[in-house]
């Protein structure tokens, strides 16, 4: 499977139980976009043609296409037989499997995250300079970490590391967006470790392609 070649494994040391990979979607080709619709049932092909742009449907085909093939390495069954269905909060999960995951996709990455019996959050935020953040920061953030976030050295880091992480741990938890104003995150901004109620949530910085990853668990 020529899909597999951009799939790469990231390893979280304080979620030695959890399994996560990271897809880079730079450039699909024709060729990986063909393997990929092999892989899809007409539901998940039809999805991804909601969107407007060419790219973004190709990429939506191959991030469907890469976590249909992960999980049916780590359940052991045929890709055929993996059912996804969603709750009442619109999240996927699979059908007849014990198996909890999550998917985070933003523009050049997906981000996968599973567990064998535990829930599991992750997400991908790309760093960008056109966002009014301290607005933004006013629909997440606890009122202890806004507070933060007016006497920080570097703001924009502070939000977007906190902003993934509570993404995360969003995902992980099964809450409504709105429920994360009242959730205040202990940890340290320089270890980029934080945690919640059990919940240990990591973010990995990517200075380089200017993107945040955050991963989540028990």
């Amino acid at each position: 499977m020529i899909l597999l070649d951009r799939v790469k494994s990231i390893y979280v040391p304080q979620m030695k139980n959890s399994l996560f990979y990271l897809i880079d979607l730079h450039s699909p080709r024709n060729e990986e976009v063909e393997e990929a619709r092999c892989l899809l049932d007409d539901k998940s092909l039809y999805e991804a043609q909601r969107f407007v742009f060419r790219e973004h449907r190709e990429r939506s085909i191959i991030v469907k296409a890469v976590l249909r093939l992960v999980i049916s390495n780590v359940v052991n069954e045929p890709i055929n037989k993996i059912e996804f269905q969603r709750n009442q909060l619109g999240k996927p999960f699979l059908k007849n499997q014990s198996l909890y995951f999550s998917l985070s996709h933003s523009n050049r990455y997906a981000l996968f995250g599973l567990h064998p019996r535990l829930p599991v959050g992750v997400d991908v935020e790309m760093i960008r300079d056109d966002l009014n953040f301290l607005k933004i920061a006013d629909l997440f953030m606890h009122p202890k970490e806004k507070e933060l976030l007016h006497i920080s050295r570097n703001p924009e880091k502070f939000f977007f590391t906190l902003w993934c992480a509570k993404e995360a741990l969003l995902k992980s938890l099964d809450i409504h967006f709105n429920r994360l104003k009242e959730i205040f995150l202990k940890g340290s901004l320089d270890s980029f470790c934080f945690e919640f109620d059990g919940n240990i949530i990591c973010v990995r910085e990517n200075k380089r392609s200017k993107y945040m990853f955050a991963f989540c668990g028990q």
